[in-house]
This record gives structure tokens, C-alpha cells and sequence, in this order.
């Protein structure tokens, strides 16, 4: 038997599910009722806080983005094992 679920939330919340559901290719329900009988299972809800690096880590992630840019600071890409060996010897 089906049932009718009315819940409020936040209107943007619901286009990005909707639009997120048909890009997968599954109705929106299933989502919902897949998040039901996970909830009903486990007796859990996981939720996540976005992973923000802290001021040090995104300094050195965008350092790292610039070299990367810049061809700069990496080595490689190696052919054989004995290359990476003989670098890391070298070292």
C-alpha cells in the first residue's frame, strides 16, 4: 500500500533533489523511500559537514594548484619501476 508524505522544506532543496533524481534517472519518491528504509534499518541518519581545509592545508592546496599549472615541482611520469627507484635513489 502507498501513501502520501507532505514535508516541508526549503524550496531550492527541493528543485536540487528533484533535478538530481532525474539526472540519475530514479523518481524523486524512491529517493525518499530509499532514505526511509536506510533510516528504518540502521535507526541512524549519517550527517556530513562539508570538508573545508583549514587556512594552512588550503594555502598549500593552492600552492599546489599553481605548480601544477606552471609544470613546476612534479616529477615524472615514470616507465618502468627501475626509473621511480633510480629517482627516489637519486634523492
Amino acid at each position: 500500500m502507498k501513501t502520501v508524505l507532505s514535508i516541508k522544506m526549503d524550496a531550492k532543496l527541493k528543485k536540487d533533489i528533484q533535478r538530481t533524481a532525474q539526472e540519475v534517472g530514479l523518481p524523486m519518491s524512491l529517493v525518499f523511500s530509499n532514505l526511509g528504509r536506510g533510516f528504518v534499518q540502521d535507526r541512524s541518519l549519517t550527517f556530513r559537514a562539508p570538508e573545508i581545509p583549514n587556512k594552512k592545508t588550503a594555502r598549500i592546496l593552492k600552492e599546489i594548484e599553481k605548480d601544477s599549472k606552471l609544470g613546476r615541482n612534479f616529477v615524472g611520469p615514470f616507465s618502468t619501476e627501475k626509473e621511480i627507484r633510480d629517482y627516489f635513489k637519486s634523492l
